[in-house]
């Protein structure tokens, strides 16, 4: 248990015992309870249930906790010092600032409530003054007398908290016929009586060395009187307390619950009027209440201890049901923790790839591109040793022509010159053939290169949920069913039940098309229907035209159990969530009520203001996390938590005519659109992830219904085919 839950379990516990409801640690509560009336015959203290155990659970309502009913000089209370076993914790009430009572955790060696808590605790928060004529409203706070009367609203009508502005008839004489709080007018005669304790016995009037304190007889006696006091058989079952104790804590000594009189009628005060709020001795109820509804404080303080009891019952259970959501949020964030990790080392593993890759192609590139300038290298030295032997055959002859010229003969002139032409024209010749170079060479990236450089999005990341990619869409299977299907859902088997609110039918079929049962006859105008995790199923009826619809359960073999709730206005999109709860569309009260599956209503998503949650909400679906999907009014789907508080909101145009929902493993919620003829792929969170058309799909020209099949694939309704269809790559 957590220490925020504790120190609550633990306010909730001092609280309970100190208003007198319930001792939550003491195992005479269960005697209390089960014979009630003997408290009667026991002594005076219990012969008259003590009104201050009732004060504070007058008009209490059952949704608030008794732990806020603490307020100083607010909230009368029977205050009792309350022994809690060993290992328990106690706590003390504390006024802060505003005269408000706080609940502060105490170990077992702090102190105990010493007089200056008892006089925060009688301090009134108007004046800052100790109470002077203490009175009590039916809203359970306490003022003075004075504070009440000098308060003034508008309405003189009635009497207003000053606090909580609560309004209740002002009595016949003003604020004086207001309740008395009786208990802090006992708190401070105990007071008083506290700071001037006698100091002689007065049982015997003799001894002057009292040392206990009766709390029922109000008397201090010595040691010879508490043994005849614990003798004597009218006086034996009186609470004696030692003197030393009562002085210790005040708070002790009104632990005895002395009978409470009426001041004005010196009356027991046992009854309490219902609708004024107020208690009453008998010749006030004879004179101004005969009329009215009247219980008596013991009634009162029975109930109150069963509520009190049922609210601990409830707190333990809303413990428990934190600890659930915190050990879930726990494995969830862990989980997240690892996902999270898992996708850092794929990004970090695929760029590792990437780059490897990259550096693998820069390598062969440049193996290939050295290689290329090798055979240009070599073409070069080829030419340049072609041009070197041109250059210096070139020069030789033209050293012959030059010496020809000037030193030989004419006839060796004519000759060698026939020599040098010849050896020019092989010159030539040989010239014709010379090396050629190549274009220049240049680097051209790929288009997926260029591609990769150019954008930064080089992966992925999806939602939570790991949402399965898609492919062409392909109709694994198709069969004839019922005309008009408005709705259908299927089991673990693969068997399908199809409803059909214009034709009044309801139909079993496996997984090959073939009717099993015919549900017709068990149902008038069957809307949507859902299973159960047990494969029992739900059919939502809508029955006659006047508004006398219905929800009800059947086998998995299509037998009718039972009927889960009667009378339901028009009952349209059903839903049964992971925790076996009934979410039912009402089209009539335009509201999501939220149903047990013994019919119970639970709660319902609604407005109570003047923006409307729906306008018509006709298909529901919840998710993995227990979210509620609605289709409301054929243009929204409304994501929203199982309280109501609305996440997001997917809206579409008037082209669009959303129908039915539905949610699969991964998050995904597919809508069907009747008016485009296609299927709505949202993310959890309510984003479109694609848009699927069923153009080119025959038989679903008029699709209303989806839902998902045990394999994973989408089984979509037609005007009279089921056609199953293979959308999504496998996880």
């Amino acid at each position: 248990m957590s220490d925020i839950e504790q120190n609550y379990y633990s306010g909730l516990k001092w609280t309970c015992s100190l208003l007198g409801i319930v001792q939550l640690s003491s195992p005479k509560m269960e005697d209390t309870e089960k014979d009630g009336d003997t408290m009667s015959e026991t002594s005076t203290r219990d012969s008259t249930s003590s009104v201050s155990d009732t004060i504070g659970a007058v008009s209490t309502p059952d949704n608030v906790s008794l732990s806020s009913y603490g307020s100083s000089g607010h909230v009368s209370s029977d205050i009792s010092n309350t022994t809690s076993p060993a290992g328990d914790t106690d706590t003390t009430l504390l006024s802060d600032n505003e005269g408000f009572g706080t609940l502060r955790n105490m170990s077992h060696t702090d102190v105990s409530p010493n007089v200056e808590d008892v006089k925060k605790l009688l301090t009134c928060s108007a004046c800052n003054d100790t109470f002077d004529e203490p009175k009590l409203l039916v809203c359970l706070h306490t003022f003075c007398e004075k504070c009440i009367q000098t308060y003034r609203e508008v309405d003189t009508d009635y009497v207003i908290c000053g606090y909580c502005r609560t309004c209740q008839p002002k009595p016949r004489d003003g604020s004086k016929g207001l309740t008395p709080s009786y208990t802090h007018e006992d708190l401070l005669e105990t007071m008083k009586r506290s700071e001037s304790q006698p100091s002689m016995c007065q049982a015997c009037e003799k001894n002057d060395d009292p040392q206990f304190l009766c709390t029922t007889c109000n008397v201090v006696i010595c040691k010879p009187c508490q043994v005849a006091h614990a003798n004597l058989k009218i006086t034996k079952k009186h609470t004696v307390l030692p003197l030393s104790q009562a002085n210790e804590t005040p708070l002790s000594i009104y632990a005895g619950k002395r009978q409470v009189i009426c001041k004005e009628h010196d009356e027991a005060i046992a009854y309490r009027c219902v609708p004024c709020g107020l208690f009453l001795c008998h010749t006030d109820l004879t004179k101004y209440h005969q009329d009215h509804e009247i219980e008596t404080v013991a009634e009162v303080r029975h109930r109150m201890k069963r509520n009190a009891a049922e609210l601990e019952r409830k707190v333990k259970q809303s413990i428990l049901s934190s600890k659930s959501a915190e050990t879930l949020a726990r494995c969830r964030k862990e989980r997240l923790n690892e996902k999270f990790e898992a996708m850092e080392c794929r990004i970090d593993t695929v760029v590792n790839e990437t780059e490897r890759c990259m550096r693998q192609a820069a390598t062969s590139m440049k193996a290939q591109l050295r290689q290329q300038k090798g055979r240009e290298e070599e073409k070069i030295r080829e030419v340049m040793g072609e041009t070197e032997e041109r250059l210096q055959s070139s020069q030789h002859l033209r050293r012959m022509l030059l010496s020809v010229t000037k030193e030989s003969n004419d006839l060796d002139a004519l000759t060698f010159l026939s020599y040098c032409e010849q050896s020019y024209e092989d010159f030539r010749q040989r010239g014709t053939g010379q090396k050629t170079f190549d274009s220049d060479i240049v680097f051209l990236t790929s288009s997926r290169l260029s591609q990769i450089l150019t954008s930064s999005n080089i992966g992925e990341v999806r939602e939570i949920g790991n949402y399965p990619a898609f492919k062409t869409p392909q109709v694994f299977s198709t069969f004839n069913v019922l005309e008009n299907v408005s709705g259908m859902a299927a089991n673990v088997y693969g068997e399908v039940v199809c409803t059909s609110y214009h034709e009044g039918k309801c139909v079993m079929y496996d997984k090959t098309g073939k009717p099993i049962r015919d549900l017709s006859a068990q149902v008038v105008r069957p809307w949507d229907v859902a299973f159960t995790d047990d494969n029992t199923f739900v059919i939502t009826d809508c029955g006659d035209n006047i508004g006398h619809g219905s929800v009800k359960l059947f086998s998995p073999a299509g037998t009718l159990i039972k009927v889960i709730a009667a009378n339901v206005k028009s009952p349209a999109g059903v839903t049964i969530d992971r925790s076996g709860r009934l979410y039912v569309c009402d089209e009539h009260e335009t509201c999501v009520k939220i149903l047990s599956m013994e019919g119970n209503i639970i709660g319902q998503l609604k407005s109570w203001n003047d923006n409307y949650l729906f306008q018509g909400p006709i298909f529901v679906a919840t998710n993995v996390n227990n979210d509620v999907i609605v289709c409301d009014d054929h243009r929204t789907i409304k994501i929203m938590s199982s309280v109501g508080e609305v996440k997001e909101d997917y809206e579409v145009d008037g082209r669009h005519d959303l129908q039915a929902i539905c949610t699969d493993d991964s998050g995904q919620i597919l809508v069907v659109d009747n008016m485009m003829n296609g299927l709505h792929v949202l993310t959890a969170g309510g984003r479109l992830r694609r848009f699927v058309s069923f153009a080119d799909i025959p038989g679903l020209e008029n699709a209303r219904c989806v839902c998902i099949d045990p394999s994973g694939r989408v089984v979509i309704g037609g005007r009279s085919k089921l056609v199953v269809l293979d959308i999504f790559e496998a996880c």
